[in-house]
């Protein structure tokens, strides 16, 4: 074989092998692809690497696909990740200084260009990073002294961010003397310089007004200003405004739009409260399926309320085909994390053998642990125990009373009027009618209409300390009548 037949070979060889090496580049740029809109984001910076390793070098279409999927996994809070937040802004730089004045790419240069200027609220003073660390301990012991050094360090360069934590410090008396007042003017200090956390904290100050007059109006004006920064919590502060009427008429339609503008930075409180929203339809037409998948995208960042929500709509069949057993694996990922309700629901669930085998012990562990953080519908549920004796525990009024009057302490409706039945009824205690008609009366006054009725029943028959009273028969009777429309 002469050189120049090798030489012709070795290059086409080389060509072969670049063409392999570009084709599976251009296969895992899809799949990076695919995999951002599966909203896989950390797959997608991972398909991306290797289809810039496989062709050489970036270009256009792989670092604007990059910046986006890494903006996603900075999520709402970017200082949680300084190295990623980091990395965010060297390659909104680079997108920025290499491709300007390409054609084709002006809407995705526009995306880039908002992203690299909201990620400027976010310090980079390392000065301020090291005080923030030692405040917070994040990654060094928490050290209030070197904190307020550092702090003084990054303030002398101009730092906003540090201007506010040291205003943190003088609210908190944390490495210096308390003081109030020069929290607050820290904090102003730091807002005139655009820091997005200090009006955040002056909103949250004037909101609370603990130290100062409660003024919402002026609350909702600070958070205004953080939300035209884009930062994300003040946009989830101003749909709960919005949403409950603080400082502004409510408006279940701007709540929305807040928490949907919220919920695209990432905000996972705005994907469970969007969720709700189409769960109840309020500011938008009731949409069971669409509460769903919002649910399942606070669920898939760890949103507990999410798990419990996702188990009662496969309970009661909403947004999704009904499934008992699927709706029990979510009750318990709530009861993983301690979720109360999730306890409450488990224990109906056991007790009446849905989605599960019937076990009324099983049932009565989980009702005892709801009841252990509270819960007044399980202390209910554990005397209904105590009184009927379902095979958990033996039948035993005095518990049965014991739990019901755990549950009245805790303001329940129903637990009152349970009482009121045991003393109408003589269960476990002598008839008395007149103690009947005060468990009556309060759990009347919380429009529980049974109590009504059962008030209505005493004044009609009187008896047992109690006289005949058909005005009050026929008022109690009117008033259960209304309560029932």
């Amino acid at each position: 074989m002469n050189k120049i037949t090798l030489i012709t070979i070795l290059m086409l060889a080389f060509v072969q092998i670049t063409f392999s090496q570009n084709s599976i580049a251009k296969f895992k740029f899809e799949e990076a692809e695919e995999a951002f809109l599966k909203e896989e984001y950390q797959t997608t910076v991972t398909k991306l690497e290797e289809a810039e390793k496989l062709f050489g070098k970036t270009n256009p279409p792989m670092m604007y696909l990059r910046v986006m999927a890494q903006d996603k996994l900075l999520g709402a809070n970017p200082m949680d990740d300084f190295e990623l937040l980091q990395s965010v802004r060297k390659n909104c730089e680079f997108y920025l200084t290499e491709y300007a004045g390409l054609s084709d790419i002006e809407d995705k240069y526009k995306e880039v260009y908002q992203i690299s200027e909201y990620l400027k609220i976010y310090s980079d003073n390392q000065n301020f990073i090291t005080a923030r660390n030692y405040y917070f301990g994040r990654d060094v012991p928490q050290d209030f002294i070197k904190a307020k050094n550092f702090c003084d360090l990054a303030i002398s360069e101009g730092d906003a961010a540090a201007i506010n934590l040291l205003g943190l410090m003088y609210k908190d008396g944390n490495g210096v003397e308390k003081d109030f007042h020069k929290a607050m003017e820290y904090f102003e200090k730091s807002a005139a310089k655009g820091n997005v956390f200090a009006l955040m904290n002056l909103g949250r100050e004037y909101s609370i007004g603990k130290n100062i007059p409660k003024d919402q109006a002026k609350a909702l004006n600070f958070y205004r200003n953080a939300a035209d920064k884009g930062f994300p919590f003040a946009m989830f502060n101003i749909a709960n405004f919005y949403y409950i009427g603080s400082g502004t008429e409510v408006d279940y339609q701007k709540a929305l739009e807040w928490y949907l503008k919220c919920a695209s930075k990432g905000h996972v409180d705005a994907f469970y409260w969007i969720g709700q929203m189409y769960a109840t339809g309020k500011g938008v037409a009731k949409d069971e399926s669409e509460s769903m998948k919002w649910f399942k995208k606070a669920a898939d960042k760890g949103y507990v309320d999410a798990f419990y929500w996702i188990g009662h709509m496969y309970a009661t069949g909403k947004g999704v085909a009904k499934d008992e057993s699927e709706a029990m694996k979510w009750y318990k990922k709530a009861a993983d994390k301690g979720h109360v309700e999730a306890f409450y629901k488990i224990g109906q669930m056991y007790a009446t053998g849905t989605g599960v085998a019937k076990d009324a012990t099983e049932a009565m562990q989980w009702y005892k642990k709801a009841a252990d953080k509270g819960d007044a519908w399980s202390m209910i549920m554990i005397s209904i125990e105590y009184q009927y004796d379902d095979g958990s525990v033996t039948k035993d009024y005095q518990m049965a009373i014991n739990w019901l009057e755990k549950a009245i302490e805790r303001g329940n409706s129903y637990a009152m009027y349970r009482m009121g039945n045991l003393y109408y009824e003589g269960l476990g205690v002598n008839i008395d009618y007149a103690k009947a008609v005060e468990f009556y009366s309060k759990a009347a006054e919380k429009n529980d209409a049974d109590a009504m009725l059962g008030l209505y029943s005493i004044y009609r028959d009187g008896g047992f300390g109690i006289k005949r009273n058909k005005i009050l028969a026929a008022e109690w009777q009117a008033k259960y009548d209304l309560a029932k429309q």
